[in-house]
């Protein structure tokens, strides 16, 4: 493989394996009790009726990293 292309495979499986933990943080969410506590740095739940937002700080901010990372990196050189 070229290595110009190994930064867009990492970035993509990077992206894919965050999709798949947003969709299935809503779902593992359901069936966590609802007096357990969490950090908000791993996971953020806001539920109202039958609506659940299931998101990581965590993850985002080191997706960001990430991808500045590789943005800094494509840029210099």
């Amino acid at each position: 493989m070229d290595e110009t292309y190994r930064s867009f495979l990492l970035m993509g499986l990077a992206l894919m394996a965050l999709g798949f933990a947003l969709i299935v943080l809503p779902l593992i969410a359901r069936w966590l009790p609802t007096d357990a506590r969490w950090p908000k740095i791993l996971v953020f739940v806001y539920h109202r009726d039958n609506f659940y937002f299931v998101t990581s700080p965590l993850l985002i901010a080191i997706s960001l990293v990430y991808l500045a990372y590789f943005a800094w990196r494509s840029a210099s050189g």
